[in-house]
């Protein structure tokens, strides 16, 4: 009669732990850029030259928007490519467009001038014609 052997119990190494801190602390940032908006919106208003927070109200809508319709496709995609890869994307992409953010010129972010500085050319500093 053959002797079956018990398979041998390998410790887990500590990388889990370091994995679940960085998991962490991914979270904790988007956390964060969505819930502290409400304190700093005073001055976003200030620093783009707005009066009042309504004129917020088309890029505030295209955030949520975005943040709702890519919810769903971000969970298959993790499912699919797995939750690191695609967890690399989504900080990756979320720095490049962030960074985006710093090209805004100061009072340009009323969507209601939007037709005035568009026919000006005075629009993102990035994107303008020379």
């Amino acid at each position: 009669m053959a002797e079956v052997s018990s398979p041998v119990l390998v410790r887990p190494t500590r990388v889990r732990l370091g994995v679940l801190a960085f998991v962490c602390a991914l979270a904790m940032i988007t956390y964060l850029d969505r819930a502290c908006f409400p304190n700093v919106q005073d001055s976003v208003l200030a620093s783009l030259g707005l009066t009042h927070i309504s004129q917020l109200r088309l890029p505030l809508t295209a955030f949520q928007l975005a943040y709702a319709l890519f919810e769903v496709p971000t969970g298959w995609l993790g499912d699919v490519f797995g939750p690191k890869k695609t967890l690399i994307r989504i900080v990756l992409w979320w720095s490049f467009f962030i960074a985006l953010t710093g090209f805004v010129e100061k009072g340009k972010g009323d969507s209601a001038n939007y037709s005035d500085s568009h026919q000006n050319n005075s629009r993102c500093p990035l994107f303008s014609q020379r």
